[in-house]
């Protein structure tokens, strides 16, 4: 949402003095659009979606939080995840960027597999426990959801932006993902 909510805010300064369009288009751009945009969206709740996410691969885990190193199969066809969340996000190695471990169990998986992790927890839950977030050792596992897999079909109840490599794709509703071998 943040990247969505500073391509706004790029695209309003088109025409505003140069002096003050630079200060927007720096870093700080991003820190004004999440005060400005995402933050205050994030309180009213319009970062929320219900997700439902089929495997159709030949390989798809469930990763048991307690251990972290538990991984229970899931045959094609099962519906690993069907509710509301706040952010699904999938890697195929564990750092995000900036050190940040975001999908800590990415290691475990095989060549053509990625970890799949959704979460469903507070804005002010997720700032207060950024420390964990940061360095992959946040769980609770009615809130956080972790998955390993080849091939998954993501089905939505809105559209919401996707991201790859730092830049907004789109905007989706319906999403399917296969993880090709190295």
């Amino acid at each position: 949402l943040m990247l969505r909510d500073y391509l706004w805010l790029k695209h309003k300064m088109a025409h505003v003095p140069r002096f003050l369009r630079s200060v927007v288009l720096s870093p700080f751009g991003y820190v004004i659009a999440l005060i400005a945009r995402t933050i205050p969206s994030t309180f009213r709740g319009e970062h929320k979606f219900t997700a439902r996410i089929t495997t159709v691969g030949d390989e798809a885990y469930y990763v048991d939080p307690r251990r972290g190193d538990w991984a229970i199969h899931r045959p094609r066809g099962t519906v690993l995840y069907e509710g509301d969340a706040g952010i699904l996000s999938f890697g195929s190695v564990p750092f995000y960027g900036g050190g940040v471990q975001l999908f800590p169990f990415a290691g475990l998986a095989r060549s053509g597999m990625a970890h799949l992790r959704l979460a469903k927890i507070n804005p002010v839950v997720g700032a207060l426990r950024m420390p964990s977030i940061w360095q992959g050792r946040f769980r609770d596992p009615s809130k956080v959801f972790d998955f390993l897999f080849s091939e998954v079909i993501i089905e939505l109840n809105r559209k919401v932006p996707v991201q790859h490599s730092g830049e907004l794709e789109a905007e989706v509703q319906r999403l399917r993902i296969r993880v090709h071998p190295d």
